[in-house]
């Protein structure tokens, strides 16, 4: 058999003398196999638990349906012995319109609020002192019999309003003089 040795190529150019780099393999390794395995155990695990979760939740809410229709039960005998001791007619007549006023006056408490040129001025009196204190307060023209006053209400005390003008004097004001107040607004 014929052996080859491994020879530089013949060129007649000058080649330099290089050494060669030398080259290093892997050494070690990873296989994903094992991490794929991990994984699926630890998914497993994690589909057992969700399970006994969900298992432990419905048992709880059957419970809590019992209690529920339990309860609303007893509050039917409780309703039915009780409309039995009012025993007329009239009675319940009277619980009920009670019941009824109670219900009418939760609604009032969501009024709607007039628009401030719908108020009469001890509404709008009234409004400008208990002003939001978040937004900064509105300037108005207090008309009153041969004035008008520009500026921010103060306080209101017995027949009186204190203003404070724009230029920050303090103007007081009778009430049974003032016409009327209108918003400025900031100009």
């Amino acid at each position: 058999m014929n052996v080859k040795n491994k020879r530089q190529p013949l060129l007649y150019i000058h080649q330099p003398d290089l050494s060669f780099p030398q080259t290093s393999m892997q050494t070690t390794f990873s296989s994903k196999q094992a991490v794929v395995e991990e994984e699926e155990k630890a998914a497993a695990q994690l589909n057992i638990d969700e399970m006994a979760e969900k298992a432990e939740a419905s048992a709880i809410e059957e419970i809590a349906k019992d209690e529920v229709i339990e309860e609303k039960k007893a509050e039917e005998i409780q309703n039915k012995a009780d409309l039995a001791s009012y025993g007329t007619e009239a009675k319940v007549q009277e619980v009920i319109s009670e019941f009824e006023k109670v219900q009418n006056n939760e609604r009032k408490g969501l009024q709607r609020i007039k628009k401030f040129k719908e108020m009469n001025k001890l509404e709008r009196i009234d409004y400008l002192l208990h002003f939001p204190k978040q937004l900064p307060p509105v300037p108005c023209v207090f008309i009153s019999e041969g004035e008008e006053v520009r500026g921010f209400i103060v306080s209101s005390e017995n027949d009186e309003i204190k203003v404070r003008t724009l230029d920050g004097n303090i103007q007081t004001i009778n009430l049974q003089l003032l016409k009327t107040i209108k918003m400025i607004g900031f100009r």
